[in-house]
């Protein structure tokens, strides 16, 4: 299968729509600083009649590979003198290799793999041999591993552990190969596709607490109008503007041996969380993929855990709201963050292992921290120190990612066990700094 490498500055034939007409110029996919975008020239005619706000569809031939450019903008113009061309850049958000069509690609299936998955397995698919012998030759024994697997109201999802070979005459390799693969009931286009399998990488993000990059992504192409012989093709899907993402090389938070078992439930329990509370994940996830810092981190994930508990949470915070304040009977208690707090560690106590009676001073003192940011009343509050900021965001980092853990019915012991790696070591003894009074007058 061809790679982005292979149709890189080469000049090809490109076609799209403009005015419902179809125009076709030469042009060349240049790579700049990691960015791909099409160099070309069109006539000026062609060029007065494109929409500069509204996404074109490009498809083409680049020395014998077929490509389709999606979602493509016009980003900028150069014209010389007298001529009637003008020079052209634009720029894809996507490119199909292997694929040149003039309407929506219809996707049945597609696949990923993301190296860094490598350390979400629990066992790897190769094992070397203990004893070498004439007897017994194998330096490797495959231990054919089973595969993750699940129906989904979309088609069916698997997740599954691999390898592929490399060799030459000086030596030869393995290297492991995590694959995500969706295939589905019904053919959708290639961007919601894309959607679909992003949510199973936004799952494990949240078990490795980091993010993961995407890959080149695999999919199978159903047949099209303009192209009524071909049955299906198996084509490269290339994201442009793709971030270089380091990430660390240690086992995650969350491995299969937590959740192999009972992935159907785990899986289900998680795509109605992503489809039925979509900022909630989104907030969660950009929180873990660290977008922010410091204070700002501290805000984001104050209000990550608001939002949670109040669109899941009402019964349960207006009961501890009850317990707090004193409410004439039949009328509802005033709602403060620091209710929400408290029951959300309540919630997930059990994980946590947190003394009761310090719970309730714990959650006072995280909402008055972030009352002093949000309303920065010096006269109120007292503005929390580095070093407790620091630890705020470290034990409300951990609380995100067990609420979600718990939502979606990852086994008790291994959320407790995730509390005792190395990144949450110190989450007891931050615990006790969130014990301190951040108000300088006393509630009335």
């Amino acid at each position: 299968m061809e790679r982005i490498e292979d149709i890189l500055n080469t000049l090809g034939d490109f076609s799209c729509y403009i005015s419902d007409r179809v125009a076709s110029f030469p042009g060349v996919l240049n790579s700049t600083k990691g960015d791909i975008c099409l160099l070309c020239k069109m006539s000026i005619d062609w060029y007065q009649q494109i929409d500069k706000y509204s996404p074109l569809y490009m498809w083409g031939n680049i020395n014998g590979i077929p490509v389709t450019l999606l979602h493509v903008y016009l980003k900028s113009g150069t014209h010389r003198g007298e001529e009637d061309s003008i020079s052209l850049v634009f720029d894809p958000a996507e490119i199909l290799i292997g694929q040149s069509c003039s309407e929506k690609t219809q996707v049945s299936n597609i696949s990923v793999s993301i190296p860094e998955l490598n350390y979400m397995f629990s066992s790897p698919p190769l094992q070397p041999e203990g004893h070498l012998s004439i007897e017994h030759p194998s330096v490797l024994k495959y231990t054919f591993p089973k595969s993750i697997e699940t129906d989904d109201k979309y088609g069916h999802l698997r997740v599954y552990q691999t390898f592929k070979e490399e060799w030459s005459r000086s030596g030869m390799s393995y290297q492991f190969l995590p694959i995500i693969e969706y295939r589905f009931n019904r053919p959708m286009e290639v961007m919601d596709a894309v959607a679909k399998i992003a949510a199973v990488k936004n799952l494990f993000t949240f078990f490795a607490n980091h993010e993961l990059p995407f890959e080149d992504i695999t999919i199978k192409s159903l047949e099209t109008k303009s192209e009524p012989y071909q049955t299906s093709r198996d084509c490269i899907l290339y994201l442009n503007h793709r971030e270089s993402i380091l990430t660390p090389h240690e086992p995650f938070l969350i491995t299969t041996a937590a959740f192999s078992e009972k992935f159907k439930m785990i899986w289900n329990r998680w795509l109605q969380i992503y489809e039925e509370a979509t900022y909630i994940s989104v907030l969660f996830y950009e929180i873990i993929c660290n977008r922010s810092t410091r204070v700002n981190r501290f805000l984001n994930l104050s209000q990550a855990i608001e939002v949670y508990s109040k669109h899941y949470r009402k019964d349960a915070v207006e009961a501890v709201a009850r317990a707090c304040e004193k409410t004439a009977e039949g009328k509802k208690p005033p709602i403060h963050l620091n209710h929400r707090f408290e029951d959300i560690f309540l919630l997930i106590n059990p994980y946590l292992e947190i003394e009761k009676n310090k719970i309730s001073s714990i959650a006072r003192s995280l909402a008055d921290m972030r009352n002093f940011f949000t309303h920065y009343d010096e006269g109120k509050y007292v503005e929390p120190s580095y070093q407790e900021m620091l630890a705020a965001c470290h034990v409300l980092e951990f609380v995100l990612l067990a609420i979600l853990y718990h939502d979606i019915g990852i086994p008790a012991e291994s959320i407790k066990s995730s509390k005792r790696r190395a990144e949450f070591q110190r989450f007891d003894e931050f615990l006790e700094m969130l014990t301190k009074n951040y108000l300088k007058t006393p509630k009335r």
